[in-house]
């Protein structure tokens, strides 16, 4: 693998008789840098999409309504305000959506919105060179920090303007990836990772090592505390939203539902194919930006959407100028690390991500045709408020591979044959 891949490209837009080229060089972290998506089929997707709820609508909660100045809030007085934790509308597996979508809450949206900068989101984290990525995103950024908003709980304190993490409050990606991964670095799909968490949930970074090790990847915890903290952890639902990128009112209406969500202070995941970002410095504050995906689907991965600004001006058509239909994009926490390195990406950790990178047409004129949305399927973890179990049970199992471990608990009444419930402790990972 190259050490150093200097990646240029060029854009031409013709307005009239003139031609512009466009052109930077940009420096790619690929050496030694994973991913870690497995992408299920439309089969696959369909299936597991049929076990979890999917999101209709989001209400405002007293975080959204805090954003709001003594004016703005006004305007609002009469708006219906839930309570945090119970903003979300869902439409269960089967149930009919078009009256839960017929009418859409009133919302009170600021122009901007940087969760990132909130106490409760974590500093950003490194999967270094495993394929955890889904396990950095789904427990390291986004169920700490929508636990911690469940839970009024910060993940972060500045210490003399030093970011220092608060370990209790940080929740572990590793012991996910070790429980589900058999043995070897090798990717997940959101099936797996989901279930896992829900099942399980995941024990906070001052009882469980934050970084993977090569020893840590390949076996799992057997600290029997570990686990008992894991389960405090455990989050209510993990819900989706599918963005048909040839639809446009399904991007739009995607794109207002992310912003809902960060307002109240949430972050998602999102599922994306990270080596095929085009990338651009022509941005409102000369950060790097994705300005549009190719559809040659390479690197898949799941990143964490932290903020939104909707006078984020990105330079979409690649003619060096910004202008007012090329403004509003996502921020993107990614889980490489706080890169130090020139004409990087991810120099910071997060990269934005214009509207527009969502539609597999861009709404502008003369931009390339070898493009899809860069975003197909968000997921939203829903913590649960001081969460206790109602009973605990400690199991010893002795095996020569952990492939050979199933464990089924039941649930039923005494004298009553039927089993309830069974939950699924270890089921041949």
């Amino acid at each position: 693998m190259k050490k150093v891949l200097f990646f240029i490209y060029f854009s031409l837009v013709v307005i009239a008789t003139n031609v512009y080229v466009y052109a930077e060089e940009v420096m790619l972290p690929n050496d030694g840098v994973y991913t870690g998506l497995d992408v299920m089929s439309e089969e696959e997707m369909e299936a597991f999409h049929n076990t979890i709820p999917m999101i209709v609508d989001v209400k405002p909660n007293s975080i959204a309504l805090s954003r709001l100045s003594e004016e703005e809030s006004l305007l609002f007085e009469n708006i219906d305000i839930a309570e945090i934790g119970e903003e979300m509308i869902y439409a269960m597996p089967g149930e009919e959506t078009s009256i839960l979508m017929s009418e859409t809450t009133e919302f009170p949206l600021k122009s901007a919105v940087d969760v990132s900068k909130s106490p409760t989101f974590p500093p950003i984290g490194n999967q270094g060179q495993t394929s955890s990525c889904m396990e950095w995103s789904l427990c390291y950024y986004q169920l700490t920090n929508n636990h911690n908003v469940i839970n009024n709980l910060e993940a972060k304190k500045i210490n003399n303007g030093v970011i220092e993490p608060i370990e209790e409050n940080i929740i572990a990606p590793g012991f996910i990836f070790s429980l589900i991964n058999g043995g070897i670095n090798q990717s997940a799909n959101y099936e797996v990772v989901c279930n896992a968490i829900m099942t399980h949930g995941s024990p906070n970074t001052n009882l469980y090592d934050l970084d993977i090790t090569t020893e840590s990847l390949r076996k799992w915890c057997t600290d029997t505390n570990v686990w008992y903290d894991a389960i405090f952890n455990k989050p209510e639902k993990i819900s989706y939203k599918l963005i048909n990128a040839n639809n446009d009112n399904s991007v739009l209406e995607s794109i207002n539902d992310i912003k809902k969500m960060l307002s109240n202070g949430y972050v998602v995941s999102i599922s994306t194919f990270v080596n095929s970002f085009e990338y651009t410095t022509v941005t409102k504050t000369g950060e790097y930006a994705c300005r549009y995906m190719k559809n040659d689907m390479q690197g898949a991965h799941a990143m964490t959407i932290v903020g939104y600004d909707d006078t984020f001006g990105i330079d979409v058509n690649g003619d060096g100028e910004i202008r007012n239909d090329e403004l509003g994009a996502f921020k993107i926490a990614n889980s490489w690390g706080a890169i130090d390195q020139e004409n990087n990406p991810y120099k910071d950790g997060y990269i934005w991500m214009t509207y527009d990178a969502l539609y597999n047409e861009s709404l502008l004129n003369d931009m390339p045709t070898n493009r899809q949305g860069a975003i197909d399927v968000w997921y939203y973890i829903e913590a649960q408020k001081n969460y206790t179990p109602l009973l605990v049970a400690e199991v010893e199992i002795a095996a020569a591979q952990r492939n050979c471990i199933s464990v089924l608990f039941g649930l039923a009444k005494m004298g009553d044959n039927e089993i309830y419930k069974y939950v699924v402790l270890c089921d041949a990972i």
